[in-house]
């Protein structure tokens, strides 16, 4: 198949799973709701959001009850993790999973695949649930079917076949996706299939003769395995950074900055200039030795800085270190100095390195402010904001090798050669018809050789040429989100 698109958008994904809500991806907008099958719906978003020390308990109880599970941007899986929470599932039986077509949530999802399963149970372990993302999937499930769903969210509606002796209790119940580059393009060719191939029917006859009794038998599994060939030719405008596509394909580490450090004094090597006391009551801030202090004493200890120089529609990345003492750290990012939250705002619960913020600049300037309430004295340090490139990949990739199955039941293999990754590709067109969500193509395990990917130069357009070869799953898609 070849095919020439205009105004697309072409993603390479990597295979480790990270939550909505959490970076790198701060522009999802989760919710989830238990249902008793009957009248009672609870909302236990802020219980199973994030690894931490609240829980969504008995989450569902009988094969009558449900638990939706929404994100205002289509997703293709679904972590499920006990954690800290005191059960796993027992006799609950295999996981249903329905979704919402724009009037109820009688249709079920194709081709799902539990990872919370132990071969009996659903939600009897920890994993991942992934589906494919279904082609009617739509908005609107509060107008009709319950107030207590959200209208600007895609829902899927879990169930269990049997009543279980045990209920689940979870840490985690929250969309997930892997981190991905993206790459916009105005003009593209791509060349490949469409679907795998099958296996060969070979004729098993009489000496060659046909009679009665010739049957066709199934051949090697060979086709079914072999890597087969695609490419795309993009027209790229120039604000791309060409080195992060290429350690994107490569499965690499794709963030990379933009110019300078916009923070004034973040590593605090002698002294805390800079930065604002906007402490409130007793609470002030201090340098000590290497770090920043928040002293609260009863009042609030608040430091800010004016950053300046932004662009509107900038990616930017703020990270710093929490050394001690960190159980409720706000901070927050307005247009106008003190307070504001126009940029970002987030609540910082525990201790730890390279603490990271994603946002979109939504002005020219910014004020940056940590605001801590505790009793005990907050350490900061190594505080930095950048541009970035690809803010939807935050680490050196997990490669995608081995994580489908072409025949169905076994795993692909691994390659021979350790050092090899894979990446996951899907690309996704306007389909052109109102009110129905995109199309497109995902083509899993994709191993791009460095020697086959070219990229040239133009006035006012970058052409870029990716070469690679398929070796897993090639299936359509109406939303972007792996599941593999």
């Amino acid at each position: 198949m070849r095919l020439t698109g205009l105004n697309g958008e072409l993603r390479i994904y990597d295979s480790a799973a990270v939550l909505h809500g959490v970076a790198p991806r701060e522009e999802a907008t989760v919710d989830v709701v238990s249902w008793d099958g009957a009248a009672a719906y609870t909302n236990i978003t802020a219980n199973c959001i994030t690894d931490d020390t609240s829980y969504a308990n008995n989450f569902v109880a009988d094969n009558d009850d449900a638990v939706f599970v929404g994100s205002d941007v289509m997703f293709a899986m679904i972590q499920f993790l006990k954690g800290g929470g005191a059960d796993y599932a027992a006799g609950t039986g295999a996981l249903k999973i329905y979704y919402f077509d724009g009037t109820d949530f009688s249709n079920e999802v194709e081709a799902f695949t539990d990872g919370s399963s132990d071969g009996t149970d659903c939600f009897a372990q920890d994993g991942y649930i992934g589906f494919k993302i279904p082609k009617d999937w739509a908005l609107g499930a509060a107008t009709a079917v319950s107030a207590n769903l959200d209208d600007d969210k895609y829902y899927v509606k879990l169930m269990t076949t049997n009543s279980g002796t045990t209920d689940p209790d979870a840490d985690i119940l929250c969309p997930v996706d892997g981190q991905y580059f993206e790459i916009k393009f105005v003009n593209m060719d791509f060349t490949g299939p469409i679907h795998r191939p099958m296996t060969e029917e070979v004729l098993d006859s009489d000496r060659g003769q046909m009679d009665i009794y010739a049957r066709y038998r199934e051949g090697s599994d060979a086709p079914v395995m072999e890597p087969v060939m695609v490419s795309w030719t993009l027209a790229l405008d120039d604000k791309h950074n060409h080195a992060a596509i290429k350690k994107a394909i490569a499965c690499g580490n794709a963030r990379t900055t933009v110019g300078a450090d916009k923070i004034t004094n973040g590593a605090f090597a002698a002294n805390i200039t800079g930065w604002d006391d906007n402490s409130t009551g007793d609470g002030a801030i201090a340098f000590d030795i290497d770090h920043m202090e928040l002293d609260a004493n009863l009042g609030t200890a608040e430091a800010g800085q004016t950053i300046t120089g932004l662009a509107i529609g900038d990616i930017l990345r703020l990270r710093f270190s929490v050394a001690e003492n960190c159980t409720s750290l706000l901070v927050t990012g307005g247009s106008s100095a003190y307070g504001g939250t126009e940029h970002f705002t987030k609540t910082i619960l525990s201790t730890g390195n390279d603490k990271d913020i994603v946002f979109t600049a939504v002005g020219t300037s910014l004020y940056l402010e940590f605001k801590s309430a505790t009793d005990e004295v907050v350490s900061l340090d190594d505080i930095s904001l950048y541009e970035i490139a690809a803010p939807r990949w935050n680490a050196t990739g997990t490669t995608s090798k081995a994580t489908t199955k072409n025949d169905g039941t076994n795993y692909n293999p691994a390659f021979a050669d350790a050092t090899k990754k894979t990446v996951n590709v899907q690309i996704l067109h306007d389909s052109g018809v109102s009110g129905t969500n995109p199309i497109g193509s995902a083509y899993y395990e994709v191993y791009f050789p460095n020697e086959q990917q070219t990229i040239g130069e133009g006035e006012d357009q970058i052409p870029i040429t990716l070469n690679g070869a398929c070796y897993g799953l090639i299936e359509d898609i109406h939303g972007f989100g792996v599941r593999y």
